[in-house]
């Protein structure tokens, strides 16, 4: 089951890097591999269906990392248009070894964040990874030093990432009160 989940999770790092290349066939194209939150919703829906806290820790990294691996073999493939050598992925990773070190990091944090979910319906696992989605729309550009604090461009990307970021929210909310009803508190 985990290699299903780190092959799935590799095919989105790679169609997450294919989609910025489409940029010279749409305009917005460019702003999708720019999205972090994505990437901490991966490990997050991994660790909900761990059964224990070390391993969603653990599959949690290994989804982020497997992530990154595809989309840097998407960048060094014939698909881009390059040649794959092993010196071309070894420079991938030293270019990006920040993302890797953030991987490290975020992949076991938001792996144990989605297993407290799925343990606890905690309401504060719910509110960090909705608001991941919910409120990067309006740090991105200034976290890029591309716009001051409230011009924040809604293109359909920054759009449809907000939307979803309302989405999620709703839905964790309305399992929250489900999970409360239940359990009688």
């Amino acid at each position: 089951m985990v290699l299903v989940i780190l092959a799935v999770c590799a095919a989105l790092g790679a169609a997450d890097q294919y989609v910025g290349s489409l940029s010279r066939f749409w305009s917005a194209a460019w702003e999708v591999p720019a999205l972090s939150a994505p990437w901490l919703l991966l490990p997050f829906a991994v660790g909900v269906v761990q059964r224990d806290w070390r391993r969603a820790a653990l599959v949690g990294w290994l989804a982020t990392l497997a992530a990154l691996v595809g989309y840097g073999l998407m960048v060094i493939s014939p698909v881009e248009h390059a040649h794959f050598t092993f010196a071309a992925f070894v420079a991938f990773v030293r270019s990006n070894r920040l993302w890797f070190a953030g991987a490290a990091l975020s992949g076991p944090l938001f792996g144990c964040v989605g297993r407290w979910w799925a343990v606890s319906r905690a309401w504060p696992a719910a509110a960090v990874t909705a608001g991941a989605v919910l409120l990067e729309p309006l740090f991105h550009p200034v976290a890029n030093r591309a716009l001051p604090v409230g011009d924040v461009p809604l293109g359909p990307v920054t759009g449809a990432e907000f939307a979803i970021g309302v989405a999620l929210a709703g839905w964790f909310g309305w399992r929250y009160a489900r999970y409360r009803r239940r359990s009688g508190g």
